[in-house]
């Protein structure tokens, strides 16, 4: 994995933690929530399990 992409999977990850919400962290970089969501898939995938519980409401 390319250490760009993992900085920024990680700084990612950290934002959605930090705001609670794929949106909320889209909204610090620019992204789209669902590329959000995908840049996490990606890092969940990279380390082998969930990271978050996601809900839809």
């Amino acid at each position: 994995m390319n250490p760009n992409t993992l900085t920024e999977q990680l700084s990612l990850f950290l934002d959605v933690l930090e705001t609670g919400s794929f949106s909320a962290a889209a909204r610090r970089h620019p992204l789209t929530p669902s590329a959000v969501a995908r840049r996490i898939d990606s890092l969940e995938s990279s380390v082998g399990s969930r990271l978050f519980q996601r809900s839809t409401h």
